[in-house]
């Protein structure tokens, strides 16, 4: 199951999606921008593996390593090079060979089989980790990170784990979140002492 903004999403065990709640955007991923209080089966997906829910957007990951994003795109969080929203799924041209996915508030990782970790959406704040303060259509690499095994995204921050066990965290900080020591903003990932 999956929660963000005013939906929620659940991955059945043979692999399809089915979403309720909110729709403006159509982030529910069945085709109209009718909100559901009952679940409604999102359009043309199979064989999903995993699910996330941004703000006002989702994502799915296929078995066959590919993501798939619907709903709201104002800040590029669906990924897929261009500004325009979608009330159904489509597929990430630009990733592949996708292990995990995670979305924040706007803005998501997906984990590749090399431990390569890549970010798009919002990026104010520095949360996809690029060296940049600029908002991203379409994945970038995270800098300075490899042999990545474990993320997440916050609202405005993220973390990763490596396979040494050193945790690495970005973006926002005006609440201590990165752990860093300091209320310091980093567009960058920096490593944190535990």
């Amino acid at each position: 199951i999956a929660a963000g903004g005013n939906k929620s999403l659940a991955l059945k065990s043979y692999g399809r999606i089915w979403a309720w709640g909110d729709n403006p955007y159509g982030e529910l991923g069945n085709g109209p921008y009718t909100t559901s209080a009952m679940p409604v089966l999102v359009t043309s997906l199979n064989r999903v593996i995993s699910i996330a829910a941004g703000s006002s957007y989702s994502l799915a990951l296929t078995s066959d390593g590919r993501v798939w994003s619907w709903g709201d795109n104002r800040l590029g969080a669906l990924g897929t090079g261009s500004d325009l929203g979608s009330p159904v799924p489509i597929m990430l041209n630009t990733l592949n060979g996708v292990i995990a996915i995670a979305a924040g508030s706007n803005h998501n990782f997906a984990l590749t089989n090399d431990g390569k970790l890549w970010g798009w959406g919002y990026n104010a704040d520095g949360e996809l980790g690029d060296g940049t303060n600029v908002a991203r259509n379409v994945p970038v690499q995270v800098k300075n990170l490899s042999g990545i095994v474990g993320f997440a995204s916050g609202g405005y921050y993220s973390l990763a784990v490596d396979s040494a066990g050193d945790v690495w965290t970005w973006g926002s900080n005006v609440n201590g979140e990165l752990g860093s020591g300091n209320a310091a903003t980093r567009n960058v990932p920096v490593q944190i002492s535990m």
